[in-house]
């Protein structure tokens, strides 16, 4: 993993929200076939969205991970369908929406399809 971070609200309260990269490489499935590609992963919390802050975080980290890793090729996101603001503010953030990935990952006891950006 690249690098996390959380957002406190001053007070002492810390709440969870965090950008990641994960480079494909890592995985012991992977024989490293694909150390041109990572993975952009990022979590808010509610009260920040729709403020531009991921929007922001994601293009910051982008521009960074690119210049550090000059090996890299593609940056990948993946976003719940139904998730139309991430899908904007990841477009915002210069991404390119590429395809549907069906029953992709899991949550809320059920399969969920999500949108591939790069």
């Amino acid at each position: 993993m690249w690098g996390s971070s959380c957002i406190s609200d001053g007070k002492g309260d810390v709440e969870f929200s965090k950008i990641s990269l994960r480079p494909f490489d890592l995985s012991d499935i992977n024989r490293g076939d694909d150390k041109c590609r990572a993975e952009i992963v990022y979590i808010l919390v509610f009260k920040y969205w729709g403020q531009g802050i991921a929007t922001y975080a994601v293009k910051l980290v982008a521009n960074a991970i690119l210049w550090e890793w000059p090996h890299l090729e593609r940056l990948e996101a993946f976003i719940n369908v139904e998730n139309l603001a991430s899908q904007r503010g990841l477009e915002k953030a210069g991404f390119q929406r590429e395809d549907i990935l069906r029953k992709y990952y899991y949550e809320n006891q059920r399969r969920n399809q999500g949108h591939g950006f790069v």
